[in-house]
């Protein structure tokens, strides 16, 4: 990342700063469901915030994920995808407990 990344929830109590120099792999998605779900697109901004509270998490794992798909939301990703993408997310995120 280039500049901080801030993103405000109505699920959290503060706002997410991702700060600059933060390393993400955007979205993982299997290279097999790139041609429905690319890798980058108007969830990137999403992806990395999921991306930062799993890695430093301030809450759980469930409003992390929620957080996700509120933000995907929020930047206006198809519905279709955004809930494909939160599932996956629900399924097989790394997680590390609070």
């Amino acid at each position: 990342m280039t500049s901080d990344l801030e993103y405000e929830s109505e699920l959290l109590p503060d706002s997410v700063v991702v700060p600059t120099g933060f390393e993400t792999d955007l979205a993982s998605i299997p290279r097999i469901f790139t041609p429905l779900v690319p890798i980058d697109g108007l969830h990137r901004a999403p992806a990395i915030v999921h991306d930062w509270l799993c890695r430093n998490p301030i809450t759980s794992k469930k409003i992390t994920d929620k957080v996700f798909l509120e933000a995907m939301k929020v930047c206006k990703v198809r519905r279709w995808r955004r809930w494909a993408m939160y599932c996956a997310v629900r399924a097989a995120s790394p997680w590390r407990k609070v």
